[in-house]
């Protein structure tokens, strides 16, 4: 399977996680089952064998991931199977502690990535279940989510996600569930204590049918490794999955969906044109803040900040507020799923207590760079396609301003060499 870097993946949690569920919709998306198979028996681990085959949920075909564990661990008895089932309570004789599961996925013979997923992933559910039970994180034994089969989950989710080359990780609000469920020191609510710290910051909601949804070792998986919180990807989907939940549930499709997609973040495009550039429409995220107690120089730092943290523009707006103060509007478009990381920057560098946020959509024009060489030296070009086929051309600032402080020729003299070379370098490639 040809691996593509730089995709995007969104869970469509409307019946929640579990790990085995996230498997099997990653498998169902286009991850090879074989490749699976091979990668995770690096980790040396005995007594299991894994399974994928087809089942229905309400009709929606899907892809069924099991882990079936030794002869052993059958006396244990099971409590019964929840809605989104990844066998949380099996293997609790095992009590593997975070250093040993550590140990066992740094040894493995894995890429870098995959291990320091993986082990992150364990280390927020140790601090999870030490935050729930009052101890040290290397303290906590994982008799319900350290055994055979979780340790696969966790380590073959971040395999698939390898396998499919997914950069960006996105999720809509969680369905949890409600009611009791069976752990090994009795009946706990659902969410279940553990899962319930994992979801800290995320949007989750219990849903109409009784029973357990997203299990710990799902939380753990997508509070982790997901960006940002949507109900909807943001991005071209080429590819849609869905792993089956273990109960086959009437007139509910017990599945998790993922939606897979290219990194454009770009909806499909708005013009059949064949001769020009098509209009893209894609989702951003605006947040704004009012600040009337910051020095210019201070605001100007802000927005350097956040324009190397990713922003994709950042400007200020003069405003006057209450008892005449003056004051500036700040202003921040961003990708969705960086919107958290952008807030913290501002709630860091500005005296705000408070941000406003909405999403909007936008057109943008199909772009791409180029770089030229000019009398004074490289430089390069941001070039746009129009719908009517033709190109604007746009010489790089912060190039021109570099050749212009070297060479002592006025700034506009350098913008005009690099469209001179531009051009040139057109004609040429078009004879």
């Amino acid at each position: 399977m040809e691996t593509i870097r730089g995709r995007r993946l969104h869970f469509d949690a409307f019946a929640g996680a579990s790990g085995d569920m996230i498997i099997g919709a990653l498998l169902d998306a286009g991850a090879s089952f074989e490749t699976l198979r091979a990668d995770l028996a690096k980790l040396r681990l005995d007594g299991y064998e894994l399974s994928l085959r087809r089942v229905k949920r309400a009709a929606i075909d899907c892809a069924k991931f099991d882990t079936h564990l030794a002869e052993a661990d059958h006396r244990h008895p099971r409590p019964p199977a929840s809605a989104a089932d990844d066998h949380q309570d099996r293997d609790h004789h095992h009590g593997r502690g975070l250093g040993e599961i550590t140990d066992i996925i740094a040894t493995a013979d894995l890429s870098e990535r995959v291990k320091a997923q993986s082990i992150l992933i364990f280390r927020r559910l140790a601090e999870a279940e030490g935050r729930v039970h009052g101890i040290a994180p290397e303290e906590v034994h994982f008799h319900e989510v350290g055994a055979v089969d979780a340790i696969l989950d966790v380590v073959g989710a971040c395999l698939c996600l390898e396998q499919l080359g997914v950069e960006r990780l996105t999720a809509s609000p969680l369905r949890v569930g409600f009611g009791l469920v069976a752990c090994a020191h009795g009946r706990y609510p659902i969410p279940a204590p553990g899962a319930a710290e994992l979801l800290k910051g995320a949007p989750f909601y219990a849903g109409d049918i009784e029973g357990e949804f997203t299990t710990p070792t799902g939380a753990a998986i997508i509070a982790t490794l997901c960006d940002a919180y949507a109900r909807a990807p943001n991005f071209t989907v080429t590819h849609t999955g869905y792993g089956a939940g273990t109960r086959d549930l009437p007139n509910f499709p017990n599945a998790l969906r993922v939606f897979l997609g290219d990194a454009s973040g770009a909806a499909a495009p708005l013009s059949d044109k064949s001769d020009g550039g098509a209009l893209i429409c894609e989702t951003i995220a605006i947040l704004e803040a009012n600040l009337d107690d910051q020095s210019p120089q201070q605001l100007g730092y802000v927005m350097e900040r956040l324009l190397a943290d990713g922003a994709l523009d950042v400007f200020f707006t003069p405003i006057q507020m209450k008892k005449q103060r003056l004051a500036a509007a700040l202003t921040v478009l961003c990708r969705p799923e960086d919107e958290g990381r952008l807030a913290a920057v501002i709630f860091r560098e500005t005296t705000t207590l408070g941000l406003r946020r909405r999403l909007s959509e936008r057109y943008a024009l199909p772009r791409r760079e180029a770089r030229v060489t000019t009398a004074s030296g490289a430089a390069r070009i941001k070039i746009a396609a129009q719908p009517d086929g033709t190109e604007t051309a746009t010489p790089e600032y912060d190039d021109c301003r570099a050749l212009a402080e070297a060479t002592g020729k006025p700034l506009r003299t350098i913008y005009a060499e690099a469209l001179e070379a531009y051009e040139k370098q057109r004609r040429e490639g078009a004879e």
